[in-house]
């Protein structure tokens, strides 16, 4: 899977505020995030926003799931290998 990341296009693209508001690190009642949200539904340009806002990549929902298992779950590769690449930088 890593070898698909390093041909990854760049997918730096911004949403203006009013598509998405600003990119907080919200906690819903089941312990998911809204990084968790958007890492599921595929949405990489919002989950490169919340990572450059600093989100809680490893924080998991209160079944232990988090963003990085629920995109692979979902199958959103590309939101997996931006999680991953992510990871490894820290």
């Amino acid at each position: 899977m890593l070898a698909m990341c390093d041909v990854m296009p760049s997918l730096h693209v911004r949403r203006t505020q009013d598509d998405y508001g600003t990119a907080r690190q919200r906690m819903l009642q089941d312990g998911t995030t809204d990084l968790h949200r958007v890492s599921w539904m595929g949405d990489v340009p919002l989950v490169q926003q919340y990572l450059e806002a600093k989100g809680a990549v490893d924080a998991p929902d209160e079944k232990g799931s988090t963003a990085l298992f629920l995109a692979a779950g979902y199958g959103q590769d590309v939101v997996v290998c931006v999680l991953t690449k992510n990871m490894m930088a820290c």
